[in-house]
């Protein structure tokens, strides 16, 4: 995701995450961590109630919106 950097920043993309904890940990990354980073771009993030996934959304995006 780290990669994506630019991609987040300028073209602020909707996303559903399927955050799956095996994969995580081979990373050396979390759940929080993958959310923390968004918001740290300015995504809010929302986890989805029951599940492993969170849907981030870029605030500048969600103001365009209104």
């Amino acid at each position: 995701m780290k990669g994506g950097g630019w991609t987040l920043e300028n073209l602020m993309p909707i996303m559903s995450l399927e955050q799956n904890d095996i994969f995580l940990r081979r990373s050396s990354a979390s759940r929080d961590l993958v959310l923390v980073y968004l918001e740290d771009l300015c995504y809010n993030c929302f986890r989805i109630r029951d599940a492993n996934d969170a849907l981030a959304i870029s605030v500048r995006k969600m103001d365009a919106l209104k």
